[in-house]
């Protein structure tokens, strides 16, 4: 007898995948695609995703609703904002095909036709098959998971004082930021960009790191994560709106493991999000080329939604084959100081060639990304880039990504290790569809190397208190 669990997999992974052949067979067969088309099959795509998890009755607070809310917000962005103009009846932003793919920041790029076909297909194709992935983990779907009772190694009242400390570092370091965008504007955030220092943020690691431990169990939790909303919010004034929305969105995922979210408060939750981001970008100076200055609210999220997924073009602009990936910067997408130990054995190496979106950038536009304008990068165009260049080929890897982060998300919730891990890396994992696997890998690394000091560190006071 087949289970009614994996009956409801199977019909849902089949939906998708035959919804991703229709989109397949349009851009294919179609001699000419229509703009507006593509918009509503992409948002489409979303919508099918959602039915499915929904169905499939996985958790509303789960990583995957929460990281397929920056996906439409980054990658998918233009295409929402030219349909909720569509169906309002608002002005568009495009009137055309070409110029719903182009990039005219640092760079002038329009696609070719082939490349619009190309990117439609591997942005839909990959979160389609990132939710495959996610079903495909059975752990999802399993109540049998027997909780590792080992957060007693950790003594709590420690840690809570290491986090305090952190904090304050932490909340020093943003404090700084913002006083430097007061007085030199948004740009002086990424004034060290060009001289080749590309800190991962090791410390705010190990503060995501006491984070996750602190507030594993019930208890006082909600101390922790008020003093890291507190954080994120002071993250959003400096106009790094990365942080802030990767931020607000890991304090609902921590607060919804202590308590009951239904859909009317999570749809509170991320309304008040996508407003205080939508707030941010009309302050920002990065919001001066949007005339959204008499705009209502709704055009003001439409417009930031068209803003902000220029990563659609980003995207395209990575795979065209204009940009030129040397190993070095490849290398250290997945090992923390590879680039620097490459430098150790090779001579002449440039610095901008740190990691994949410096190259990018500075491919697109040298004079630019030493005055430190930058275009960020996407897991979508890294897994391209990386993995043989072929879509099929992104795909399965956009598969095998799918299931980790089920399987990760539910082995958390019965391991303080797993929790404190997945956690640290969380707002990596939620950014993922505006950076790329060098925000992720590495700082899984040195999340893993300070647990195991960590707990290495209370087992030895352990030892040593029982003698």
């Amino acid at each position: 007898m087949i289970d009614n669990k994996n009956y409801k997999v199977a019909i849902s992974i089949i939906f998708v995948i035959i919804y991703y052949f229709i989109i397949y067979a349009y851009v294919a067969c179609t001699p000419s695609i229509n703009f507006k088309v593509v918009s509503f099959l992409s948002v489409g795509s979303i919508l099918l995703i959602v039915s499915q998890l929904i169905y499939n009755r996985v958790k509303i607070t789960s990583i995957f609703y929460i990281f397929i809310l920056t996906y439409i917000i980054f990658v998918f962005g233009r295409f929402f904002s030219l349909v909720l103009s569509d169906l309002l009846s608002l002005p568009l932003y495009v009137d055309n095909l070409e110029s719903l793919f182009s990039l005219s920041f640092m760079v002038n790029y329009k696609p070719e036709y082939n490349e619009i076909i190309k990117i439609v297909l591997l942005t839909n194709g990959f979160i389609i098959f990132l939710f495959v992935g996610f079903l495909f983990s059975n752990d999802i779907y399993k109540n049998d998971n027997k909780v590792i009772d080992n957060s007693d190694i950790f003594n709590i009242n420690i840690l809570k004082w290491v986090f305090y400390i952190l904090f304050l570092f932490s909340l020093f370091k943003v404090f700084k930021m913002i006083w430097l965008t007061y007085q030199q504007g948004y740009m002086a955030l990424y004034s060290l960009q060009g001289t080749g220092n590309f800190s991962i943020g090791t410390v705010h690691i190990l503060f995501m790191v006491v984070f996750g431990l602190v507030t594993y169990k019930k208890g006082e939790y909600k101390s922790f994560l008020i003093l890291f909303i507190i954080y994120s919010l002071l993250c959003g004034l400096t106009g790094a709106r990365g942080g802030l929305v990767t931020g607000l969105l890991t304090s609902i995922y921590v607060y919804s493991k202590h308590n009951k979210v239904d859909v009317l408060k999570l749809f509170i939750m991320l309304i008040g999000v996508v407003l205080f981001m939508t707030l941010i970008f009309t302050l920002s100076s990065r919001a001066e080329t949007a005339t959204i200055n008499n705009h209502s609210v709704i055009e003001k999220i439409i417009d930031f939604l068209y803003v902000q997924g220029n990563t659609l073009s980003i995207i395209g602009y990575s795979i065209s084959g204009k940009v030129s990936y040397p190993p070095q910067a490849i290398y250290q997408a997945f090992l923390p100081l590879a680039f620097r130990i490459y430098c150790l054995f090779h001579s002449n190496v440039e610095f901008y060639t740190a990691n994949i979106s410096a190259v990018t950038a500075y491919t697109a536009n040298s004079v630019q990304y030493l005055a430190g304008y930058g275009l960020g990068s996407s897991i979508v165009s890294e897994t391209f880039n990386i993995f043989a260049k072929t879509i099929t080929a992104s795909l399965f890897i956009s598969f095998l990504l799918g299931f980790f982060m089920g399987s990760a998300e539910s082995k958390s919730k019965a391991d303080i290790i797993y929790w404190a891990a997945l956690l640290s890396v969380i707002p990596n994992i939620l950014f993922l569809s505006r950076s790329g696997y060098n925000d992720i890998f590495p700082a899984l690394i040195y999340a893993i190397l300070f647990l195991f000091i960590i707990r290495f560190l209370f087992s030895l006071r352990n030892f040593i208190k029982r003698e």
